[in-house]
């Protein structure tokens, strides 16, 4: 069970860094106005 939150976890990083890639946002200094931006379930954690 894991394995598949491991999974999981990292497909939410790499589809993050490709939208903020594809909207042209710069990481990592904005990282904190991009998740307070996006209504991410578990941006509290990050």
């Amino acid at each position: 069970m894991s394995l598949l939150l491991r999974i999981f976890l990292y497909l939410f990083v790499f589809l993050l860094l490709f939208f903020a890639k594809r909207m042209e946002i710069g990481f990592p200094k904005k990282k904190e106005k991009v998740l307070n931006w996006i209504p991410w379930p578990s941006a509290n954690r990050i």
